[in-house]
């Protein structure tokens, strides 16, 4: 998903995200899809399924491959709490 060693090259998907964001504005509720080769979904998808099994650990640490980690903790606690409400006996 990131490419280590050229961050800024214009064939690295984020930079591409970060290019198509420049003229592009996407609200919380939009749904972007991005063809990033199939390791790379297939690493992302394995890292959600393994949320229930490893609190999702592998799912956190893919994702802080691009986002910064603040911002994963951040929307990880914020998911949690969200949980913790839907569960509770009404």
């Amino acid at each position: 998903m990131n490419n280590y060693t050229a961050p800024t090259s214009p064939v690295s998907i984020v930079q591409q995200l970060v290019n198509a964001g420049a003229v592009n504005t996407y609200s919380a509720t939009d749904l972007l899809i991005v063809d990033g080769g199939g390791n790379d979904g297939a690493d992302l998808v394995g890292a959600y399924l393994r949320v229930p099994s490893d609190g999702g650990a592998a799912y956190a640490g893919l994702l802080q491959t691009v986002l910064p980690p603040a911002t994963v903790q951040a929307a990880l606690a914020q998911a949690r709490r969200a949980l913790r409400a839907s569960a509770a006996p009404t």
